[in-house]
């Protein structure tokens, strides 16, 4: 796959009597990360531009207001944000005054973080005050249009 101007490569050998004979190289298609988008729904078309810049990256993430990947109309949306917590490799949160309020937004954070998980917080805007789940770490400032 090709990421940046690199070709990933994942080598498959075989082996066979005990002795090495071929190496076949395949292009590496694995996701980079599964990625867990923390966000509140007032700030859902952030989240989905987000959501589409990661992807394009190559991440796959999962948005729980995504009508293909997210959760289901009708389906319980509790076990499916766990699960979700559960899965991911990393949180992106996305931190703005709407999500700093979210009751919802807190929860994904200490189940993320009581997980050990890391947690990328990402400024919406240049005056936001961080979570208080996120005061000792470093946040990224999104200053750049994704569109």
């Amino acid at each position: 796959m090709n990421r940046g101007g690199l070709l990933w490569i994942a080598v498959d050998q075989r082996r066979t009597r005990g002795r090495e004979i071929a190496a076949i190289v395949r292009p590496y298609s694995a996701p980079m990360a599964r990625l867990f988008l923390s966000h509140s729904t007032k700030d859902k078309d952030d989240a989905l531009k987000v959501r589409d810049a990661l992807e394009k990256a190559g991440h796959i993430v999962f948005v729980d207001s995504d009508h293909d990947d997210g959760i289901a109309p009708s389906a319980q949306w509790r076990p499916a944000l766990f699960r979700g917590i559960r899965v991911c490799h990393a949180m992106v949160f996305l931190n703005s005054p709407n999500s700093r309020d979210s009751k919802w937004c807190h929860t994904e954070l200490a189940l993320t973080l009581e997980k050990s998980k890391p947690v990328y917080a990402v400024n919406l805007t240049k005056d936001v005050q961080p979570h208080d789940l996120l005061t000792d770490r470093q946040a990224i400032r999104l200053e750049t249009d994704l569109e």
